[in-house]
């Protein structure tokens, strides 16, 4: 399609200084949860923060209108594989890769 995404990857689960947000369960098969953590400073949040998932194509799965502390996703009809958690903050990238089963 001669479009190139560039990303980031920083897998938040293992924690490090770039421990934002946990999402589970992983594998998930019904409902995602995405909580952010104290790091992640809501307050800073404006018109340019993004938080999508994408799956192993890139077909973009699920994008959110309203940031929120705890995001909750329906996974129900989503095909099993991986997908990509893709958190765009202060032009900054962050991913991490989960499992629906």
């Amino acid at each position: 399609c001669g479009t190139s995404h560039q990303v980031i990857t920083q897998n938040f689960s293992q924690g490090g200084a770039c421990s934002y947000y946990s999402a589970y369960p992983n594998p998930v098969t019904t409902e995602l949860t995405i909580e952010f953590n104290e790091e992640f400073d809501m307050t800073t949040v404006d018109a340019t923060t993004s938080l999508e998932i994408f799956d192993s194509g890139f077909s973009k799965k699920y994008n959110t209108e309203k940031m929120e502390k705890i995001v909750k996703i329906n996974t129900s009809s989503w095909k099993e594989g991986f997908y990509y958690i893709i958190l765009n903050h202060k032009g900054q990238y962050y991913s991490q890769k989960i499992k629906v089963e």
